[in-house]
Formats: structure tokens, sequence, C-alpha cells
């Protein structure tokens, strides 16, 4: 956002409208909601703060979601900026509360007030765009508010769409692939966890229906935040057991057992072949890859010569999936081969 000048006479006219007399009472106020020392804010600040008033300073980023939290209104609109004149419909002023102050306060509790707000038409704000044109999930990223994520997701559901390539939820749907890529990044950056909670590399990437097109987990940037990040790298380490006939639906195991498969995640494949794994991780990787082949190998009960392996790792017999395997362009370290042609 660009350097915002407040305007004297709406501030005093907001001021006025929340009875607010005095400088140094909105300053108390603005400390409140900064979790501050009020007696303590008012003398460190008062300067600053009296020159921001009179135009002789920019806001000070720091006030922006306090002042709007304060007079439920957006900081354009205390900027006097065309278009953003101050609301006087009462039924507009719910609306007017911003969405930024959720995010930024990151409180469960307030999640839940939020959660039961609503524009006059009855939509929910939590789903609405605000005047900025961004919604909800733009501020949980840009403030890392990981308690919104967490109750997005056991309130509505969040979680990734592996058809469409968005996040979606039980009661909304779309976001464009700048949002999904700075949400997969910021996840995976402060809670791994939550990142293959919502986004789950390891059942999509190994499902020979869904597998292919997901460029989100391709994506160079969020491979490198990945490899930078162990716990990132020991989730993703998770292998999955599937039988054959979920693998395969629609296929007869040629014996009549319905074998157990083995899977294992390619994002540590794509991470590896980034070049963006230190030393450590890199060894770490493609030593799990290394027991991981071995074990898909020998876990196959019909002769080797009658499997092959595609260009995706998967193991097959015809079209059906018998596992995969996952083998790095990179001639960097060494990863064990399975006796298995390729083609």
């Amino acid at each position: 956002m660009k350097d915002i000048y407040l305007d004297k006479e709406v501030m005093e006219t907001l001021m006025q409208k929340m009875g607010i007399r005095f400088d140094s009472a909105l300053l108390r106020r603005i400390a409140v909601e900064l979790g501050e020392d009020p007696d303590d804010f008012v003398v460190r600040e008062k300067s600053n703060f009296s020159k921001m008033l009179r135009r002789l300073r920019t806001v000070n980023p720091n006030y922006i979601v306090p002042l709007e939290k304060i007079f439920g209104t957006s900081i354009l609109t205390m900027a006097g900026m065309k278009g953003y004149e101050i609301e006087d419909d009462p039924d507009a002023i719910p609306y007017l509360k911003p969405l930024r102050f959720f995010a930024y306060k990151d409180d469960p509790a307030l999640y839940e007030e939020l959660d039961k707000m609503t524009t006059p038409d009855g939509d929910k704000i939590l789903f609405e765009r605000d005047e900025y044109n961004r919604w909800f999930l733009d501020y949980v990223v840009e403030y890392g508010a990981l308690n919104g994520v967490r109750f997005l997701v056991d309130k509505h559901g969040l979680c990734y769409d592996p058809i469409y390539r968005q996040l979606r939820m039980s009661d909304y749907f779309g976001t464009n692939d700048t949002q999904n890529l700075a949400f997969a990044m910021m996840l995976a950056k402060k809670d791994p966890g939550l990142f293959v909670q919502i986004y789950q590399p390891l059942k999509w990437l190994t499902d020979p229906m869904r597998g292919q097109g997901q460029p989100i987990f391709e994506n160079p940037r969020l491979l490198r935040v990945l490899a930078e990040n162990e716990e990132a790298i020991e989730l993703l380490m998770e292998i999955k057991q599937e039988r054959l006939t979920k693998v395969n639906p629609g296929a007869t195991p040629k014996d009549g057992n319905d074998d157990l498969l083995i899977f294992a995640n390619p994002m540590l494949l794509a991470i590896l072949d980034s070049g963006f794994a230190d030393e450590h991780i890199g060894q770490k990787i493609a030593d799990f890859l290394s027991k991981h082949n071995r074990q898909v190998e020998e876990n196959l009960r019909y002769p080797l010569r009658e499997y092959s392996i595609d260009d995706r790792g998967f193991v097959r017999i015809g079209q059906a999936a018998y596992g995969n395997v996952l083998l790095p362009n990179s001639q960097k370290y060494s990863v064990y081969v399975p006796k298995i042609r390729k083609g």
C-alpha cells in the first residue's frame, strides 16, 4: 500500500461520531488494540501521532488495523479518498468492520465473531471481498495467521481440490493461482503440518487418475521453502499403503490377492532434483528414496520382467499401478534403481 496521509476534517468527524474528544484518547485506544500499555504508549508516540493527524507524517502502518477497528471503516476513508466517503447507513457499518483486523489479531475467539457476521443481504462477510478487493485468505497470508487457517479447516473444511487446482471450503470455492501459491508457501514455512493436511500431496500425487497437472506441487518457489525446512521434509517422507483394487478401480487381481501397495511422495523427488536442498537434507531424501524403491521392488509378487516403470514413476502391469519408485535426474546422489524396465 502506498504512503497514506490522514484527512484532518474526516478524522475530526469520525472522532466526534465515536465520542473521542482528544487525540490522546484516540492514541490510548490504539495502544489497547496493539496490546501496549496506554500510558507508556501515549508518552512515547504522542508527538509523532500529532504530526500524523496534521498530515505532517504518513500513517504508521502499525496503526492501520487498530484505526480501522476503532472507527469501523477503511483507512482510505480516513485519508479522504474519493469513493471512500464516511458511511452513514447504519446497516452497512457491520460490513465495514475490516477483515484485516481479524487476521491481524489471529484470535480464535474473534474468528467465532467473524463467522457470525453478515452483509445486509445475509451473505457471510468471511467470504466477501473488502474495499481493497481482497478477501480473508489474503490477510491470513499477509499476517501469517495460523489460527485463522485452523479455523477455516475446522469450521469450513478448507482443503485443496486437485480437480480444479484451487482451495475450497464446504461453503466457498475458488482461489486464483497467486493466492494458492502464497498460501501454500506461508504454510510450508510456518506450519508444514498444516500444509500437508490441506494440500495432501502424497494422496494426490500418487493417485494414478489425478496425479498429473498439479503445478502447485512443482513450483520452484514452494520447493525451495520446503527444502529449507527439515520438519517439512520429515512430513513428506510419509508412506501411503493402499490395496490394489482401491488404487485401480475396476481392476481384478490376476491371482485373487488384493495386494497392499506402497507409494512415496513425488515432491521429495522434485525437491532433490531442484538442487535447493543442502547436503544434509539432500542425502536424507536420497537415503529415503533408496529404501522406498527397494521396498517396492521386494513387495512385487510377480516376476520383475512383467512390470514396467512409466514416466511418472508408477510401477505397472498394463494399466494397473502396483506402487511407485522415485528416480532422480540428478547424479549428485546415489539412489537405488529397481531392476524393472522403463517403458
